[in-house]
C-alpha cells in the first residue's frame, strides 16, 4: 500500500509539472517573425480552437505583414481574442490577423489590440500572464463586440 501511494505522488506531481511545462512551451516561440512557416504552425498548434484550424496563410511579400486563419467553425469570439493576443505576443512582425470560417470574416490589427489591452503585448513575458489579461478584459462582452467585429464573405 505504501508503495502504491508513493507512485500515485510521483504520477501526480510529474503530471503536473507536464501540464505547466506544456503551457508555457509556447512561450519558446516568443520572437518568431510572420516569415518563419515552421514556427508560427507551432504557435498554431498551441492554440484554442486548434482543432478545427483548416490551414494558414502569411502575408510577407510587403509591411504591413499578417496572417490569415482558416478554420472549419469560428463561432466564438473569446477565442478570437485569446489566439489575436497570443500571435500579437509572439511573433513579432505581425500587424494584422485575419480569421475565416468560409462564411464569415474578422480582422484584428495589433495596434487595435494594444489601444483595447492598453498595453504592448510584446512585454508580456508567460503565459499566466497573457490569460489573467485576457480574463480581465474578457468579462464584459459589449466590450469584446467592439473589439471583434465580424463580417459576412459574399
Amino acid at each position: 500500500m505504501k508503495k502504491l501511494l508513493s507512485i500515485f505522488i510521483i504520477l501526480f506531481i510529474s503530471i503536473g509539472c507536464t501540464s505547466t511545462d506544456e503551457r508555457d512551451d509556447i512561450f519558446k516561440w516568443k520572437g518568431t517573425y510572420v516569415g518563419d512557416n515552421s514556427s508560427v504552425a507551432g504557435i498554431l498548434n498551441s492554440l484554442q480552437n486548434k482543432d478545427n484550424l483548416n490551414g494558414f496563410e502569411l502575408q510577407t511579400k510587403e509591411e504591413p505583414y499578417g496572417i490569415i486563419l482558416h478554420y472549419d467553425d469560428l463561432s466564438i469570439k473569446e477565442d478570437i481574442l485569446y489566439n489575436a493576443t497570443f500571435i500579437f505576443a509572439l511573433i513579432h512582425n505581425a500587424d494584422w490577423i485575419t480569421f475565416t470560417n468560409g462564411m464569415q470574416r474578422t480582422t484584428i490589427t495589433r495596434s487595435e489590440l494594444h489601444d483595447w489591452y492598453g498595453t504592448n503585448l510584446n512585454s508580456k513575458e508567460s503565459t499566466e500572464d497573457l490569460v489573467e489579461m485576457i480574463n480581465r478584459f474578457s468579462k464584459d462582452s459589449r466590450k469584446i463586440d467592439e473589439l471583434i467585429e465580424t463580417e459576412n464573405i459574399e
